[in-house]
């Protein structure tokens, strides 16, 4: 055999060698390379199906959450809103007792009606606390600046009440004042919780 064809054999040779090999190691590549994007796929099928399976079950069980909360708040309505009626009444009548005992100045009375209160203190804040935190925390307020108006009166000389009216006067309107923004704190929370009544049924 020439030398020449001898070269050319091994030239050839060696190319297709080369050929088969690189072809091999593509088709080795982009079977491998399907086989990572089926895997792929795969998995993120699977990932997508459980973020919409948890989504599903959190939605569930927030409208289970939800209308077990709606429930339990209208079984146990009637009671609550009896009890924030009560209260309500109750703080309401004082407020416009006291009104009256400034308009007529009837001193005397202012008294009477703030040991009233102060004396069902534990009772009122019982009843408000079954409408809402925040309700009873106005309650309190409003019950407290009656029991500071009612010690200021009792510990106060009745000869200086009367010989000084003006500060007398100043002092009680701070304490009415008072009451006033803290009695009208607990008829929005009570609204607020009428509306949610409403809004339920």
């Amino acid at each position: 055999m020439r030398a020449d064809t001898i070269d050319k054999f091994k030239a050839y040779f060696g190319l297709g060698s080369m050929i088969v090999i690189v072809g091999t190691m593509t088709l080795a590549v982009i079977d491998a390379f399907i086989d990572i994007k089926r895997d792929l796929l795969i998995a993120g099928v699977g990932f997508l199906g459980s973020i919409i399976g948890g989504a599903i079950t959190l939605i569930g069980v927030r409208m289970t959450i939800k209308d077990q909360h709606r429930r339990e708040f209208l079984n146990s309505f009637s009671l609550r809103y009896r009890d924030g009626k009560y209260v309500q009444e109750k703080l309401v009548d004082a407020f416009n007792l006291l009104v009256n005992c400034m308009v007529e100045r009837q001193y005397h009375s202012i008294v009477l009606i703030l040991n009233h209160l102060t004396m069902d203190k534990h009772d009122l804040l019982y009843k408000a606390a079954a409408i809402s935190v925040e309700a009873q925390e106005a309650v309190d307020s409003y019950l407290m600046v009656a029991e500071i108006w009612y010690q200021f009166i009792l510990e106060m000389d009745p000869d200086w009440l009367s010989n000084h009216q003006e500060e007398r006067d100043k002092e009680y309107d701070n304490h009415f004042k008072q009451m006033r923004g803290y009695l009208e704190s607990f008829m929005s929370e009570f609204g607020v919780f009428l509306r949610q009544y409403h809004d339920y049924k």
